[in-house]
């Protein structure tokens, strides 16, 4: 939630995108992983509990660390 669109946003640089797509590039990496990893952990004879527990806390956390990017690229 922080190094991922730290890394877009240096790549989006040096590949001289325009300021819509870094600001895309950023957003789109800064966002929390999706809840279809807790389907396919489960499906896979895996332990979900901990899968979930990353997401949950991902997505908490991401409730902070996504506006300030969006205010960091805007």
């Amino acid at each position: 939630l922080l190094v991922l669109p730290a890394l877009a946003f240096a790549f989006a640089r040096m590949a001289m995108l325009s300021p819509l797509e870094t600001r895309i590039a950023v957003l789109m990496a800064a966002v929390p992983t999706a809840t279809s990893a807790y389907i396919l952990a489960v499906q896979m004879n895996g332990t979900g509990a901990p899968v979930a527990l990353l997401i949950t806390s991902g997505t908490l956390l991401a409730t902070l660390t996504l506006p300030l990017w969006l205010a960091g690229v805007s």
